[in-house]
């Protein structure tokens, strides 16, 4: 796809795969609003940027964008354990808000394309946990979402099913992203490539396996 001044709306885009995000398709000269929880840092002044809680009010300037691409990466999850209180947190945050944004764009005539940030976590964990051998999800894998997350991205890609199906307006893509890490992430393997860069001990737990820590190779700098 050519970006060259098309009009993209980013929410989380803040986040690790949203910062990447933007700084690609400034590069290709695409027109950006950028929508995020947090406020902005951006340095490129071509950037409009919107703070806004997506659970609590969806800005009008992503009906006014006129958007003809929509990455909608905003969303809150837990790691391994999900607390009492995170069921409220994930149908605000994830269900709820996904929900009114496609309220609120579904039915521009400008909207071409809308790519939502699923989760590997929509499919049967027997097929990933415990495995004695590497596996490979495919999207023909039996569905049975292992938490909230899983649970709420499915229930938004049924959602998008049924626009795409009805409102034949524009067309949905759900990426069942697996893990991710990057500059400033709080994730696993964004703190392990940290402590390994400053020659640190790496901790590794399991449920069956006592603590493991070994000291990693040191690199040399470019």
């Amino acid at each position: 796809m050519r970006w060259n001044g098309k009009k993209v709306l980013i929410t989380g885009s803040m986040g690790i795969i949203g910062r990447a995000l933007v700084s690609r398709l400034v590069s290709e000269s695409a027109q950006l609003l950028s929508v995020d929880i947090k406020p902005t840092n951006w340095s490129d002044n071509s950037i409009k940027h919107v703070q806004a809680d997506l659970s609590k009010v969806i800005p009008d300037e992503c009906a006014s964008f006129g958007p003809e691409v929509i990455f909608h990466l905003a969303a809150t999850f837990e790691r391994t354990i999900e607390s009492p209180g995170y069921w409220k947190t994930s149908f605000d945050n994830n269900v709820l808000a996904t929900h009114r944004l496609l309220e609120k764009v579904s039915s521009l005539d400008s909207l071409k394309l809308f790519v939502f940030a699923s989760s590997y976590l929509i499919y049967d964990p027997k097929l990933y946990m415990g495995a004695i051998e590497v596996c490979s999800l495919k999207e023909t894998d039996p569905i049975a979402p292992r938490n909230l997350v899983g649970l709420a991205k499915y229930f938004t890609e049924r959602e998008l099913s049924f626009l795409e199906d009805t409102e034949r307006q524009f067309r949905a893509v759900s990426a069942r992203i697996f893990r991710v890490y990057g500059r400033g992430s709080r994730d696993v393997i964004s703190r392990w490539v940290r402590a390994g860069l400053r020659g640190e001990r790496i901790e590794v737990w399991g449920k069956t396996a006592d603590l493991i820590t070994f000291m990693p190779m040191m690199w040399p700098r470019a």
